[in-house]
């Protein structure tokens, strides 16, 4: 009895329970705070909205940003290699020109066709044509050294032979004591207009080179040394 007399209690609790519910929803109170919920959350939710777009919206920029300047540096970065593949071959035509100068190559003709040759590697390119100008006088500048060279280097070939057709042995020894002999010649030319005297005194100071000194005096003038 007592059971039964307990579950009704409850399941009257519990009925009282819905209906009060059921009358807190339909108070214009309720209504209010309820009608006041909803405005927040939709403020709220309009707000994050707004939030999110302009996110997306700076997002959007700064990679549209990014975009660009990737574009400006990967440009900036081809024309570069572009030079610097430009400079090799300008070098690389330069050295070959170079090494073709021999004794009896026109260095003026050589020197128009690495001109030629640079300026179609240039082409345009206002940075290539400067370096290419560059190149240019350093070449011009080198070719020349080398002709010199080269007519320094067929000058003394030809000096060797004459000294070796007159008979004389050019060393280091031979070098200075032929260089004393023209002091002597130059002295006895100039004083007395004869020689003789200085062949003794030659002889003299150093007389295991005395025929040294004749063969000097006899091709005196010139004397190759």
């Amino acid at each position: 009895m007592k059971g039964f007399i307990v579950s009704i209690l409850l399941i009257s609790l519990a009925s009282a329970v819905v209906i009060n519910e059921e009358a807190i929803k339909k108070d214009p109170l309720y209504k209010q705070y309820s009608d006041a919920m909803n405005q927040i959350d939709k403020a709220v939710g309009e707000k994050a909205q707004k939030e999110i777009s302009k996110k997306m919206s700076l997002k959007a920029k700064f990679n549209r940003k990014i975009k660009l300047q990737l574009a400006r540096k990967a440009k900036k970065m081809a024309k570069k290699i572009e030079y610097v593949s430009k400079v090799k071959k300008m070098n690389k035509v330069i050295r070959k020109s170079m090494k073709e100068i021999k004794p009896n190559t026109d260095i003026k003709k050589v020197l128009q066709q690495v001109k030629s040759q640079l300026q179609l590697i240039a082409g345009k390119d206002t940075k290539a044509i400067k370096k290419m100008n560059k190149l240019i006088k350093k070449f011009d500048k080198q070719s020349q050294r080398k002709v010199a060279h080269i007519v320094k280097k067929l000058q003394k070939k030809v000096q060797l032979k004459k000294a070796k057709k007159a008979g004389l042995k050019i060393g280091p020894t031979e070098k200075k004591l032929a260089q004393k002999a023209i002091k002597y010649v130059q002295k006895a030319n100039e004083r007395m207009g004869k020689s003789e005297k200085y062949i003794e005194l030659s002889c003299k100071s150093s007389p295991k080179y005395c025929s040294f000194f004749k063969k000097s005096f006899v091709v005196a003038n010139p004397i190759v040394v």
